[in-house]
């Protein structure tokens, strides 16, 4: 499973629509709050997380969250 975190809608769709192409099973969200929310009952493989995102927390603050969650 593959987290993809980007608060721009097409931007999420895109990158979901290829990967899924690919094979892979994803699940997109909107910001770092909603990854943290989603990672706190659910394990991914990969995360793709896009470093800016407003006005909600930025990507590196949501990338030290989730190594809290999941070392």
């Amino acid at each position: 499973m593959i987290l993809v975190v980007d608060d721009i809608d097409s931007q999420r769709l895109i990158t979901s629509s290829i990967l899924e192409k690919l094979g892979y099973r994803t699940h997109s969200v909107a910001n770092g709050g909603a990854a943290l929310e989603y990672l706190e009952n659910n394990s991914v493989d990969l995360v793709i997380l896009d470093m800016i995102m407003d006005p909600h927390i930025n990507g590196r603050e949501t990338y030290e969250k989730i190594l809290q969650i999941h070392p």
